[in-house]
């Protein structure tokens, strides 16, 4: 179990127990009511995120449903202040 953070279309950030860097991972999460089940390789850890230890995941296999989830979300979204 974990926390998603900092969702893009190429991956995530999770607030969670990490993985060693390279492992392959499968995952689940709810888009607006979409259940996307989807596997992911661990890129890098992070202990400096300030709700806990995490990692960075990259998408590996992602059905086309799940992408337009993604995307559709990441669109409704303000833009981050720069």
């Amino acid at each position: 179990n974990g926390t998603l953070r900092d969702l893009s279309s190429g991956g995530c950030f999770v607030v969670a127990a990490v993985q060693p860097v390279g492992s392959m991972l499968k995952c689940t999460f709810t888009v607006d009511g979409v259940k996307i089940d989807f596997e992911a390789e661990v890129r890098y850890q992070d202990a400096r995120d300030p709700d806990g230890s995490g990692m960075g995941l990259r998408f590996i296999r992602l059905e086309s449903y799940a992408t337009t989830a993604i995307e559709k979300l990441i669109a409704s979204r303000p833009a981050a202040p720069e």
